[in-house]
């Protein structure tokens, strides 16, 4: 609890943790559990967020994109004033924020990194801190040698309120945010944004881990099952990377020659993101064995082949 509050220079409570572990015969090296990004501080950290409710940004921005998928005109079907009232949302929803950058970042003609869907923010908070064993150089690209993290600004962009006001909190507890700002938005309206007025480069995007769609299996009496009813549907119908997104990140990226970072620890959601990406968008793969992709992405798309999934 006190690393995941963002708490630093405990130096009696190592200590006291310390004595504790080694006479339970745990690990000695506590200052390692001590840090925001240890593993049970992130554990802690996704448990209590998996237990809040959905803010209304999310609620409005899944409406937004249920009307794309099914019509504008069913919203109607329900009465005069609930057709006014989902009307309001759909102009509130199209309305792209704008942002004072240099009001928000000290130096705002620094390269930007933007991580989409950041949740509690914890990847740019190590990222901006200087925290984190990742080299600049493995994600910046190689024309980016002389660049580190330290030279970079952030934006964690998520609809959930609750999640970017911890975030908030603790750049600023560690003094960060000159450098590192979080917005609640939505992609698409943050994205067209930096495009339109962020002085700098836009660098790398982060799409890390986004909610895996239902994993539909058939029992051996033909039976179809989904798995898990609180997942989205399906890759097309409420999965938050969509061909539109990604087109959104893709023209941030195009000026500056950034790059795309894409995460999923779900197999065959990591494949249909690399194949939406490669096919539909025009991005290219960085470093990568490209024949084991290709066989992936064939198996996956090969009537009565059962690829290896993990489970959820």
């Amino acid at each position: 609890r006190f690393s995941a509050a963002g708490l630093q220079e405990a130096k009696q409570l190592e200590e006291a943790a310390k004595k504790a572990l080694v006479a339970k015969g745990g690990v000695d090296d506590c200052h390692t559990l001590l840090d925001l990004h240890s593993d049970r501080s992130l554990l802690l950290i996704w448990k209590f967020s998996t237990k809040q409710k959905k803010q209304r940004a999310f609620l409005q921005s899944a409406l937004k994109h249920w009307q794309r998928q099914n019509g504008d005109g069913k919203k109607e079907e329900n009465g005069d004033s609930e057709s006014t009232e989902t009307s309001a949302i759909d102009v509130e929803e199209t309305q792209i924020q704008t942002y004072d950058w240099s009001g928000m970042f000290k130096d705002p003609s620094r390269p930007l990194v933007i991580d989409v869907g950041c949740g509690m923010g914890v990847s740019l908070l190590g990222l901006a801190s200087g925290n984190n064993p990742i080299s600049s150089k493995a994600l910046l690209g190689e024309d980016s040698s002389s660049l580190a993290w330290e030279d970079c600004n952030f934006v964690g962009i998520d609809l959930g309120a609750l999640g970017i006001g911890y975030a908030r909190g603790l750049a600023s507890r560690w003094g960060i945010d000159d450098h590192l700002q979080f917005v609640v938005d939505s992609a698409e309206s943050c994205l067209q944004s930096l495009v339109q007025s962020y002085p700098g480069p836009i660098k790398l995007c982060l799409v890390q881990f986004p909610t895996p769609y239902a994993l539909k299996t058939t029992t051996t009496d033909g039976e179809e099952k989904t798995g898990n009813s609180q997942l989205p549907t399906s890759a097309r119908d409420g999965f938050m990377v969509t061909e539109e997104l990604l087109q959104s990140v893709h023209q941030a990226l195009s000026k500056s020659n950034g790059k795309l970072l894409l995460q999923s620890n779900c197999e065959d959601v990591a494949v249909y993101m690399h194949d939406l990406a490669m096919e539909k968008v025009g991005f290219e793969v960085e470093s990568t064995d490209q024949s084991m992709l290709e066989t992936m992405s064939a198996s996956y798309g090969s009537p009565g082949v059962t690829p290896r999934v993990p489970q959820r």
